[in-house]
C-alpha cells in the first residue's frame, strides 16, 4: 500500500511546470527517464503543471506526486530498477489518487520508457528506414523497421508520420523508433 510518509525535499512546495522544470531535472543527468501521467496536467494561462511523476535512474524506480493541501511531494514508491516493474510505480500513484487511468498511455517497461525518452523527433533522425532491421532494446529480439504515413499531414510542418517497429513488450505492441519520421521521396 502507497503511503504519504516520505515528502520529497528536493522538489518545491507546488506542482512542476512541465516544460522547464522538467527539462531542468532531464538536463540534471540523473535520470533516464521522467514520465508524467497525462490526467493530472493543469493548464494555467501559458504553462502546464504536472501533479504525478515517475523517476527512473540508473539503479532505481521511484513515483511521487504532489498533494496540494499539503504543499508537498511525496515519494509514494521507490525500488531497485532491477526488483522492479514500471507498472508498480504507476500502481503506487494510482493508489494515491484513486485514480485507474493514471499513466494509462506510458510505457510498460523500464526498457521502452528508457527508450521512449531517447526518441528522435522532427529535428534529428534515428538513421533507420523502413525494413531496416531494429536490434530492440526492450525485448531483445530483432525487428523489422516499419513506416506509417499521415496522408492528411505528410506536407505539413506537423507531420505525424513515424518509424515503428512491432515489439510485443511495448504499449500495444508497437514501439515508436521516429517520431515525425519524414516521408520517403
Amino acid at each position: 500500500m502507497a503511503d504519504l510518509d516520505t515528502p520529497v525535499s528536493s522538489l518545491p512546495s507546488r506542482p512542476l511546470e512541465m516544460e522547464q522544470a522538467l527539462a531542468q531535472l532531464e538536463d540534471s543527468g540523473r535520470f533516464e527517464a521522467i514520465i508524467h501521467s497525462e490526467r493530472t496536467i493543469e493548464i494555467e494561462e501559458q504553462f502546464v503543471y504536472v501533479y504525478d511523476l515517475v523517476f527512473i535512474t540508473e539503479g532505481s524506480v521511484s513515483a511521487v506526486v504532489y498533494i496540494e493541501d499539503d504543499e508537498t511531494w511525496y515519494r509514494v514508491f521507490k525500488e531497485d530498477r532491477s526488483d522492479t516493474e514500471l507498472t508498480d510505480a504507476y500502481d503506487a500513484a494510482r493508489e494515491i489518487r484513486d485514480e485507474e487511468s493514471l499513466f494509462e498511455r506510458h510505457s510498460l517497461t523500464i526498457e521502452e520508457a528508457v527508450f521512449t525518452e531517447d526518441t528522435p523527433s522532427k529535428k534529428e533522425t534515428s538513421g533507420y528506414e523502413k525494413g531496416d532491421s531494429f536490434e530492440c532494446p526492450v525485448c531483445g529480439d530483432t525487428h523489422t523497421v516499419k513506416f506509417e504515413e499521415d496522408e492528411l499531414m505528410k506536407d505539413h510542418s506537423t507531420d505525424v508520420s513515424q518509424l515503428y517497429v512491432e515489439c510485443p513488450e511495448a504499449r500495444n505492441d508497437e514501439l515508436i523508433i521516429e517520431f515525425q519520421a519524414r516521408t520517403p521521396s
